[in-house]
């Protein structure tokens, strides 16, 4: 008899523990799943920026620019889908003590962020549509990646503007503001605010005169 009142609780632990391992291997939990279960499975989005590169451009009313970019990779590494979701204003005014031009930032498709990749008339010619729309929306999946690049467009008038890094602003961030990040998800905090940081450069100056920060979107979880 004492045997048997045994065989019931050992089998109630096995099948504890087989949920477990499925849950370490990225299954994707159940509904009446704990909060804390749950957020053990937000694993992190990792962020990762890459080194800055610029052309010149010249629009289709003559007008000359320069061009500067950073490629971006961004992963899903939680076990549920991210959305990111960057939005940009259609344009941005300098500091006052450099003046009173404006410049534009703008998303850029995933050629932009290739390595090798010589830049065509085919990839400038869309450049306005990125600026009047400058935005990005993607869900990523568990394990999925997105590469694009951030661009920075101005005029040649002595100021340059650099994007410099993306990344998350909330006090859930860890190493903020490196060129790779990884992001912690909590669900008490089911949206994460990113920020991309320019750098600004006199002209013949290799060092930074000032360095900004501007809002520009956020991570979520949509299933949460």
């Amino acid at each position: 008899m004492m045997i048997g009142n045994l065989l019931f609780p050992l089998a109630l632990l096995g099948m504890f523990v087989q949920c477990a391992q499925q849950n370490s291997n990225g299954v994707r939990p159940a509904e009446n799943v704990s909060k804390q279960a749950f957020d053990e499975l937000k694993t992190g989005l990792k962020i990762e920026n890459g080194i800055n590169r610029g052309i010149g451009y010249t629009d289709s009313g003559g007008t000359k620019y320069n061009l500067r970019y950073i490629p971006i990779t961004v992963k899903n590494e939680n076990a549920i889908p991210v959305q990111l979701q960057l939005v940009f204003s259609k344009s941005y005014s300098f500091p006052k003590e450099y003046g009173t031009g404006e410049f534009n930032v703008i998303p850029l498709p995933k050629k932009w962020a290739s390595d090798g990749v010589e830049i065509t008339d085919s990839m400038t010619n869309k450049l306005a549509s990125y600026i009047d729309k400058p935005s990005l929306n993607k869900t990523l999946e568990p394990g999925e990646e997105l590469v694009f690049a951030i661009g920075t467009l101005y005029l040649p008038t002595g100021v340059g503007v650099l994007p410099k890094v993306l990344l998350v602003t909330s006090d859930n961030a860890k190493a903020q503001g490196s060129e790779r990040q990884t992001v912690k998800a909590k669900s008490n905090n089911p949206q994460t605010v990113i920020g991309l940081k320019l750098s600004l450069h006199l002209a013949g100056e290799r060092r930074p005169s000032k360095k900004i920060l501007i809002p520009c979107g956020k991570i979520s979880f949509p299933e949460r």
